[in-house]
This record gives C-alpha cells, structure tokens and sequence, in this order.
C-alpha cells in the first residue's frame, strides 16, 4: 500500500479523484471539501494554537493511542492538511508514523504522473 500527503490547497488535486482525497485536520475548507475523513488523526483545536515544540508531543500522543493498520486507508489515498511545504505540518509525522508501521507514504507531487490515484 501507498499512501501520500498533501495540502488542501495544491493545484494537482484538481487531477485527482475526490474519493482518494482524506482530510485529517481539524477544520475542513469552506468550499466544500467533499472527500473522505479520518478524525482520529486530526488534532484538537487547542494544539493549532502551539508553537512546534509544543506541538509535536501532545501530537505523538494521539499518534501512540492508535493502531496504524487499523485506520481506514486505502491504496493511493492522499491524506490532506493545512500548511504548505515546507511548513511544520502534523502530516509529516503521520508519514514518518505509517512508514515506521510499514505503510509506505510520501508527499504529493504533481509531476507524478505515473500517480494510481489520477482520475
């Protein structure tokens, strides 16, 4: 399985099918995202107001409470946040987290046209 990250906001999801598109934010874009989601990898709130040092543990927590193949994912999903590269995002962690548990993932690119998940 592969898995990808991304921002709500990047261009080459125009090209992808919206039911690859996963949203784990807290929020949701106010055009209407209409995509799947995955709450348990959103953070709280609060933790959006934290400075990065803060940030990061109180995440891993959340991380650590949770069984990375237990999570709904599926083959070619992109799993979508705020903050664009190279900005501190909790996406990153998630990828460094699946990686550990040996869900290859990465981030999304839109020169990957040889990408599963273009429509």
């Amino acid at each position: 399985m592969k898995i990808y990250t991304s921002y709500f906001q990047n261009p080459a999801l125009k090209q992808i099918d919206i039911n690859k598109q996963v949203a784990i934010s807290v929020g949701l874009p106010r055009w209407g995202f209409k995509g799947r989601r995955i709450r348990e990898l959103a953070p709280t709130w609060a933790m959006t107001k934290l400075s990065e040092a803060d940030y990061r543990p109180q995440y891993q927590a959340i991380l650590d409470k949770l069984d990375p193949h237990a999570l709904p994912l599926q083959d070619g999903d992109i799993l979508l946040c705020w903050e664009k590269p190279p900005e501190f995002c909790h996406r990153y962690m998630v990828a460094d987290w699946l990686n550990q548990a040996g869900i290859e993932t990465t981030e999304f690119e839109a020169k990957m046209s040889s990408c599963p998940v273009r429509q």
